[in-house]
């Protein structure tokens, strides 16, 4: 599927160095996330949150603008979970995450 080939590429670049690379990354990171079928997404949530987790501090420092889509693709990944479940464990997980960027 499509969402193969667009998650990686998009977190090459959201792992860049530079603050704009980040940023666009995270953009093009949610718009994928956004166009992209829920089941699909639901299946790689897994990679992406692991990145997500990962990218946390450094957005954090990137400014508003890079802790919002942060925030944003957080979401997305929490609201194409199917598993009722797995979705509350999810958003458990990424509000700590989420809560520890804005202290």
């Amino acid at each position: 599927d499509a969402l193969a080939h667009a998650v990686p590429a998009c977190l090459v670049l959201a792992d860049c160095y530079e603050e704009g690379g980040r940023l666009l990354g995270l953009e093009c990171l949610l718009r994928t996330l956004q166009r992209g079928v829920p089941t699909a997404v639901d299946a790689h949530a897994g990679v992406v949150l692991g990145a997500l987790e990962r990218l946390g501090g450094i957005c954090s420092r990137d400014g508003a603008a890079a802790v919002s889509v942060y925030a944003r693709c957080c979401v997305r990944c929490v609201a194409t979970t199917a598993e009722p479940e797995a979705r509350r464990t999810r958003a458990l997980r990424l509000a700590e995450e989420l809560a520890t960027l804005a202290t």
